[in-house]
């Protein structure tokens, strides 16, 4: 299911929908140049987004694993395919994409970032996987970082990678891609699922708990300041 939503959300009210179109089973999704690319149970869906209300599908690939996260930039997706890992997709002709470059990694690609020519590849069994994207046909890896209990989710703000793991949630400098480091984090409290970040907040998924709103990740004291209780929900972390 694709769902848009205004860009003003605010986390404390109700919003419309723009529009609801069944395009998959949709396991993730990200926006790039006026089109949609949505990661589903084995392919990647290009949506035009010229018509809001009514989304359109123009191009799709099949791909050999479930699509976990996806980040399109500059003509290139960047694909989190589970077991299969890392799969980059020429999308400068939507309506044909082409698979050009896979790189393997042990555990399993879950989502993924990206932050100038490296990509951020949260490992499932393992840590953090820094990739060199800049020739987008053949990527390396050229960092790690071991992240115990597993991770799920990762986002970027600046030269910091936000990390949610199984039981940790950890922010990572990440100025120096091939040595990435942790500054801080939350440990040992929830079950974090996915993170976003955005306007020096992160939005935090937690599989357990609900909607929380916590302290300074800038000056690695991050702490839980409020919750809204939720299933399956949201945290909100401030980050500034």
């Amino acid at each position: 299911m694709f769902v848009l939503l205004p860009g003003n959300v605010d986390a404390g009210n109700c919003v419309d929908v723009l529009s609801q179109r069944r395009l998959g089973s949709g396991l993730s999704v990200d926006v790039w140049d006026g089109r949609a690319y949505l990661g589903t149970e084995g392919s990647l869906i290009i949506a035009d987004l010229t018509n809001l209300s009514h989304p359109r599908t123009i191009g799709s690939l099949e791909v050999s694993d479930w699509v976990r996260a996806v980040a399109a930039r500059d003509g290139f997706a960047f694909v989190a395919a589970s077991s299969t890992g890392l799969i980059v997709v020429d999308v400068s002709n939507p309506v044909q994409p082409i698979q050009i470059g896979v790189l393997a990694i042990p555990g399993g690609a879950w989502d993924i970032a990206l932050a100038a020519d490296h990509a951020l590849l949260a490992d499932l069994a393992a840590g953090i996987r820094a990739i060199d994207i800049s020739l987008p046909s053949a990527p390396v890896e050229v960092g790690f970082l071991p992240v115990a209990n597993g991770t799920y989710g990762i986002a970027i703000d600046g030269t910091l990678a936000l990390i949610a793991g199984d039981r940790d949630f950890l922010v990572v400098d990440i100025s120096q891609p091939a040595a990435p480091a942790v500054t801080g984090g939350i440990y040992g409290f929830a079950n974090y699922q996915s993170v976003v970040a955005s306007d020096g907040l992160a939005y935090v998924g937690d599989a357990l708990e609900g909607l929380e709103d916590c302290g300074s990740l800038m000056s690695q004291t991050p702490r839980h300041r409020r919750r809204w209780r939720r299933s399956k929900a949201t945290k909100l972390l401030r980050m500034s």
